[in-house]
């Protein structure tokens, strides 16, 4: 009895031990398993925002129209110039050969449709032919066959009107007019607006131009220009017009409420009541590496020229400094400085070289 009893014990024992195997192992188990979907998400995080990178490097690609490094000289040029990113809008003489080559690549193919349409004909006349007599003999072996064979009875299997009401009541299937709900708790009609909203196409709209590292010399007619080569320029927030051959703004950018940033560093304006001809609302302007920069005190008359400035040449305006202006901003309005005397001036390239260049380039 003794020994039976020991043996009932470490049974016990063995049991208990296992049983508790079991409960680390199953802790172990969901542990791991919860790592895992930790993991997972968090991969799937990751995933997420080098997505969402990618997508803001393409939106910023396509939101700049750029145009540096193409030694534009005049502006007029830039309707004939492909730009080195951003959708350029085409003019009209580039529609009307976008027309035109569509029209001959129809014609083309309608003549080539035609062809393969009347080969296919003949084919099927001479296939049509030598297949005639071929379908007699086996009509004939068809109808010989069909009498030999026996006709066998049909067999129409009659389902019982009452099965119908069992499924519907077992299934618990609605019988009601109106639109069923999905699992997700939302209707098909509001599944179907949804994916709607989802395939709608998001309009992107090119707010920054560059134009800078040409040879402009004059933005004389810059707004009809623009509006001919850019979707709705009217949004145009940035416009970098740097290292140029500008000595003078024959524009004013009155048509640009929008414009916030102008870069025009590294030109040849010598006057500061050129920037006073400016209209829009500028937050930031660099103007720094131009003739001007060499004025006395050059910093506080823009300040006072353009009062929505909040930088100037990368530097913020600080409070003090508009505090000081605003006490002194009149006089300085009236006390502008004429323009600096012997100042640097762009290198005049004759057109005729450029002409010769052309030429020698095409030959």
């Amino acid at each position: 009895m003794a020994v039976t009893k020991q043996y009932a014990t470490n049974d016990m024992k063995a049991s208990a031990v296992n049983q508790n195997k079991g409960k680390v192992e199953k802790k172990t188990i969901t542990v791991k398993g919860a790592t895992q979907t930790l993991n997972n998400q968090n991969n799937g995080a990751n995933s997420t925002s080098v997505d969402a990178n990618k997508l803001e490097d393409k939106t910023k690609k396509n939101n700049v129209l750029d145009f540096s490094f193409k030694n534009i000289q005049d502006l007029a040029e830039l309707k004939t110039i492909d730009p080195n990113s951003g959708k350029k809008k085409h003019t009209a003489t580039e529609n009307q050969a976008v027309v035109e080559e569509d029209k001959k690549f129809g014609d083309d193919e309608q003549s080539k449709k035609d062809g393969e349409e009347n080969e296919k004909e003949e084919k099927e006349n001479e296939e049509n032919k030598e297949g005639e007599e071929g379908e007699k003999q086996v009509k004939d072996k068809k109808e010989e066959n069909k009498k030999q064979e026996r006709k066998e009875p049909e067999v129409i299997r009659v389902i019982p009107s009452n099965t119908a009401q069992n499924i519907i009541v077992n299934n618990h299937v609605p019988m009601t007019n109106g639109v069923t709900k999905t699992v997700g708790g939302k209707t098909v009609e509001e599944q179907k607006t949804q994916s709607q909203k989802a395939l709608k196409k998001v309009s992107i709209l090119c707010r920054s131009l560059v134009l800078g590292y040409n040879k402009i010399r004059s933005i004389d007619k810059f707004f009809p220009i623009i509006d001919s080569i850019m979707f709705d320029c009217v949004n145009l927030g940035f416009l970098d017009l740097s290292h140029n051959y500008l000595q003078a703004l024959q524009y004013d950018f009155s048509h640009f409420p929008n414009l916030k940033i102008l870069y025009l560093h590294c030109n040849y304006i010598k006057d500061l009541r050129e920037i006073q001809k400016i209209k829009s609302p500028l937050i930031s302007l660099t103007i720094h590496g131009n003739p001007v920069e060499s004025i006395p005190g050059f910093r506080q008359f823009i300040i006072a020229i353009i009062p929505t400035l909040k930088n100037l040449d990368t530097a913020p305006i600080s409070k003090k400094e508009r505090d000081v202006l605003d006490t002194n901003i009149k006089k300085l309005l009236t006390r502008i400085p004429p323009p600096v005397q012997k100042a640097a001036e762009p290198p005049q390239e004759s057109v005729n070289n450029n002409n010769n260049n052309n030429e020698n380039k095409n030959n």
